[in-house]
């Protein structure tokens, strides 16, 4: 059973662990609100920067800093990679 204000599914005895990916790009207006409301819902929460050229990186460093289970990883390559990035090996 999912409780949507815990990180954890309780499944029979055991609990599972939830991790989010998203990717962004020059988000600066909109990235601490979005992260700080969806972190609650994660035990482990990772953002992929795409190449920001405004604040998003620096928005997201001193977040990094604050909130254990955020993870920040910088992509600068050109060009929109999603589908490259997130395939499974």
């Amino acid at each position: 059973m999912l409780n949507r204000m815990s990180p954890t599914v309780e499944t029979g005895s055991q609990r599972g662990k939830i991790a989010a990916i998203a990717m962004v790009k020059n988000e600066q207006d909109i990235i601490e609100p979005f992260v700080r409301h969806n972190i609650r819902f994660f035990d482990h929460f990772m953002i992929l920067d795409n190449g920001s050229v405004d604040d998003t990186k620096t928005i997201l460093k001193n977040l990094a800093a604050e909130l254990p289970n955020l993870m920040v990883v910088s992509d600068d390559s050109f060009g929109h990679t999603q589908s490259r990035t997130l395939r499974r090996p």
